[in-house]
C-alpha cells in the first residue's frame, strides 16, 4: 500500500479545523489503498523535511492554512527541500494573507504571474503537482494570482448527525440545561472568535428579551488563531458582556466537547445562529454540520 504523508502545523484536532480534518482524512484514505502518516510541522519545517526524505512517501499532501503554521512562511520551502518528491496542497484558506504584507500587489504579481513564489504559500502553491481549493472563491484567487486551474473538492460537515431521534435529543437538552419543554434553544457551534459575532449574537438575545429562549455557545475558546492567554480573556468579555446585557443566566457555554455530543446537542436545538462578521460561506464546516442535522 503506497504512502501518503499528510503535511500539517501544530497536529491538535481539537483545537484546529484544518488538524481536524486532516485526522478525519487520515481515517478514511486505508480505504482507498493508501497508507496515511500524519507529519507535524511544529519543530520545524527542516526537520519534518528530514523525515519526509527518509520515509519517501509517495504522495507529500501539504494542508495550508496561515494560522496552522503560525503565520510563518518556512512550510512555502518545503518543495525545495524535497527535490523530486511529489508534492500536492490542500488550500484551506486563501485570498486575503501575504508575507510580508507590505509587499504591494504589484510586486507580487510579478513573480506569481511567471509561477516563481506566491505571496501566501512560498513555493506551495507554484511547485505542487496539484492543487485542491474547497470553494469556488478560492478556486477564482488561485487562477487569477498562478493562472493554474486547481481541483474543487468541497468540504464536509465537521461534525456528523449521531442516530439519535430528534424528539429524545429535544427533551435530554432541555432537562440538561434546567429547562422547560416547550422553550426555544437556540446554537452557535464552533470555534469561538472574534470574528464569529458571537457579541453581536448576545446583543441580539438581550433585545428579544424572551423568557423561553437559551443560547447555547457549543465550542472552544482556545485554538491555533486564538492561543489560550488571549482565548481566556475573550471568553471573560464576553461573559462579562452577557451579564451587562442581562442574558447571562440565558446562555451556556460548553466549551470544546466531544463531537458525539456536540451531534446531541444540534439535534436538540431548534435554531444554529452563526453571525460571523465577514458573512458564511460552503467553506463553513459549521454551516454544513448544522444542515446535516436539519437546523
Amino acid at each position: 500500500m503506497p504512502t501518503v504523508s499528510l503535511v500539517c502545523g501544530t497536529y491538535a484536532p481539537e483545537r484546529d479545523g484544518v488538524a481536524d480534518h486532516v485526522r478525519r482524512l487520515a481515517e478514511h484514505l486505508p480505504a482507498a489503498g493508501w497508507s496515511p502518516d500524519v507529519v507535524s510541522t511544529a519543530r520545524g519545517v527542516r526537520r519534518a523535511a528530514g523525515r519526509l526524505a527518509r520515509t519517501a512517501p509517495a504522495v507529500v499532501h501539504v494542508h495550508f492554512a496561515p494560522s496552522a503554521y503560525g503565520f510563518s512562511p518556512r512550510v512555502g520551502l518545503l518543495p525545495a527541500l524535497l527535490p523530486g518528491r511529489a508534492v500536492v496542497t490542500t488550500l484551506h484558506e486563501y485570498g486575503w494573507w501575504s508575507w510580508p504584507a507590505r509587499v504591494p500587489a504589484a510586486g507580487w504579481r510579478l513573480v506569481e504571474r511567471p509561477g516563481w513564489w506566491d505571496r501566501e504559500t512560498g513555493l506551495l502553491a507554484p511547485r505542487s503537482a496539484e492543487l485542491v481549493v474547497t470553494n469556488p472563491g478560492h478556486a477564482a484567487a488561485v487562477t487569477a494570482r498562478l493562472r493554474r486551474e486547481p481541483r474543487l473538492v468541497p468540504l464536509g460537515p465537521n461534525v456528523l448527525p449521531t442516530d439519535a431521534p430528534a424528539d429524545g435529543a429535544r427533551a435530554e437538552l432541555r432537562a440538561r440545561l434546567g429547562l422547560r419543554p416547550d422553550a426555544r434553544v437556540l446554537v452557535f457551534f464552533g470555534f469561538v472568535h472574534p470574528v464569529k459575532g458571537v457579541r453581536h449574537l448576545l446583543d441580539a438575545l438581550a433585545e428579544l428579551r424572551r423568557d423561553d429562549l437559551h443560547l447555547v455557545v457549543a465550542g472552544g475558546f482556545t485554538s491555533l488563531a486564538l492561543p489560550a492567554a488571549e482565548a481566556a480573556a475573550f471568553r471573560q468579555e464576553l461573559e462579562k458582556h452577557a451579564a451587562d446585557r442581562g442574558v447571562a443566566a440565558a446562555v451556556t457555554w460548553t466549551g470544546h466537547r466531544p463531537a458525539a455530543e456536540v451531534s446531541r446537542i444540534l439535534h436538540g436545538a431548534d435554531v444554529a445562529v452563526l453571525p460571523f462578521t465577514a458573512g458564511v460561506t460552503g467553506k463553513s464546516g459549521a454551516l454544513l454540520a448544522a444542515w446535516a442535522h436539519r437546523l
